[in-house]
């Protein structure tokens, strides 16, 4: 499975990095190091990385570092809807500067890079989406639809777990400005989580947080909450392989309320461009028996997607899932859950009788068949009152100059082939 493709930018060999480049290229990740000047020509050559990483700390000078910058600020402005994440690394305890993504400081291992660059690559595939949902709803004579996409209204939720002294940190740290609620053990997060809208869950000792983070990230309604953790003494990288966000020291107030803030709007935005897309489906013609889109609109969205596709600027697979024993009921049961447990940006449609289509945007095979599995393991496990049911499904990546209704025939007749 290919993993994101990233462009690290430093002018100075960083040994401290390049162990960490190498483990994240042994891990999948596409990894190209270059001088600032060798980066600038390869982005206006074409190249597009997912996340382009700035090693403030191998710039060489103060100079070039603020070269580094403003070379941030300039990018975000060139590509517009396009535009690209980057990540500045500082050993230095810094602000971000304007159009960086996000800044990690300190020593930073794979596992934290590998996190935070996937978080960042999947949420400009959600605004990239939401941008031409709102296309595809223009073809259906929708007009005058738009996002309205508010990060930041009412006072977040943060959950504290654990028997440190964190609680009072966060307090501390949004003076009021946010709900913060304790639990000592993990079954208490869990139970807090159940009835709670939480923005975030700060890990500060608890006992098998492992056990935790997992819980949280196979939920569907949890699976993207920060969960961040108290930086102590030791390795997170096992953590971060489960879907660790961030850690954080809580001895600077003013740092954690701002690094905290900005995974809190980060969540806020993934929930806004859900909201985004099952607006566009409320006012595009979907299917009434079980509410998703239909075979129509599945198609010419995927046709807007094949474009990108063509262009060279982003990856996509279609799958097929084929469901048995064919009913109403199950149609009826089966196809709302196929809407809940996708992934944000993954476009699902009803597109025949015991049918379900997904597409899956800037994903390859490799990561479709995870998402594939993940998504048909929880409509078994929630689908009970339909008794024995059998899913059965195909994945597809479109071939050059392949149209959506050839790409939608070939994965179904491989679905097909599977069922039987």
């Amino acid at each position: 499975m290919r993993r994101s493709r990233l462009l690290v930018v430093e002018d100075v060999p960083d040994p401290r990095t390049g162990a960490v480049w190498r483990e994240l290229r042994g891990d999948g990740f596409e990894v190209a190091s270059s001088p600032l000047s060798r980066s600038l020509d390869l982005i206006a050559a074409g190249l597009r990385p997912d996340v382009l990483v700035l090693n403030l700390d191998a710039a060489g000078n103060d100079e070039r570092a603020q070269a580094y910058r403003e070379v941030a600020a300039r990018l975000t402005a060139r590509l517009g809807s396009r535009r690209l994440p980057i990540i500045a690394l500082s050993l230095d305890q810094i602000e971000r500067p304007l159009g960086v993504s996000e800044v990690l400081h300190g020593p930073v291992g794979p596992a934290r890079i590998a996190s935070r660059t996937e978080a960042l690559t999947r949420i400009a595939t959600m605004h990239r989406e939401a941008l031409r949902r709102l296309e595809t709803a223009r073809r259906f004579g929708v007009v005058g639809f738009d996002p309205v996409i508010d990060t930041g209204a009412g006072a977040p939720t943060v959950l504290v777990v654990g028997i440190g002294r964190a609680f009072l940190s966060v307090e501390a740290a949004f003076a009021q400005g946010a709900t913060v609620v304790g639990a000592l053990s993990a079954a208490q997060a869990m139970t807090a989580l159940a009835r709670l809208d939480v923005d975030l869950v700060l890990l500060d000792g608890p006992e098998d947080p492992a056990d935790l983070i997992g819980a949280i990230r196979r939920d569907p309604r949890r699976a993207t909450v920060p969960v961040v953790a108290v930086s102590r003494a030791g390795d997170l990288d096992d953590l971060y392989r489960l879907g660790l966000t961030d850690q954080i020291e809580v001895s600077d107030t003013a740092l954690m309320r701002r690094r905290l803030s900005d995974h809190i709007a980060e969540h806020r935005a993934r929930d806004a461009l859900r909201a985004v897309y099952w607006n566009a489906r409320r006012h595009v013609a979907h299917d009434e028996a079980t509410g998703l889109f239909g075979r129509d609109v599945f198609l010419a969205h995927t046709e807007r997607v094949l474009l990108d596709v063509d262009g060279g600027h982003e990856q996509a697979s279609v799958g097929v899932f084929v469901i048995g024993p064919v009913s109403q009921q199950a149609n009826r049961t089966v196809g709302p859950l196929f809407g809940l447990a996708a992934r944000a940006e993954d476009f699902v449609a009803h597109v025949a009788p015991g049918r379900f289509a997904v597409l899956f945007p800037a994903t390859d095979l490799g990561g479709a068949r995870l998402a594939a599995e993940r998504l048909t393991a929880i409509v078994r496990q929630t689908a009970t009152s339909l008794g024995t049911l059998h899913i059965d499904y195909a994945l597809g990546e479109p071939r050059p100059g392949e149209t959506a209704a050839a790409l939608l025939a070939r994965v179904s007749t491989a679905a097909d082939g599977r069922a039987r």
